[in-house]
């Protein structure tokens, strides 16, 4: 009896101390700028990282994407305004 005791602690002790990873099926969800944001596309859970769509959220940010299929770079872009700065010159470029 103390044996099968002894043997069941031990077991019970070795999978308690594996890592496990929680991941529930749509469990996390994107927030932008305090808003809840729905995608087509999931994010999830990939070891110690968490994959969002970069498009989904960069736009959400007022940022541009491009992304060309053939072209396996994706191009995030700031809004640029003209200013009127007369120390600099009769136009300059400034971020949004």
């Amino acid at each position: 009896m103390k044996k099968k005791l002894f043997g069941l602690l031990i077991l019970a002790g070795l999978v308690l101390s594996f890592p496990m990873q929680a991941q529930g099926a749509g469990s996390i969800k994107i927030w932008v700028k305090g808003n809840f944001v729905k995608s087509d596309v999931p994010a999830y859970a990939d070891k110690e990282r968490t994959m969002v769509p970069l498009r989904l959220v960069s736009e959400h940010l007022g940022k541009r994407v491009i992304w060309h299929r053939e072209d396996p770079n994706i191009i995030v872009i700031t809004m640029i305004k003209r200013v009127r700065n007369p120390d600099l010159s009769p136009c300059a470029l400034t971020k949004d």
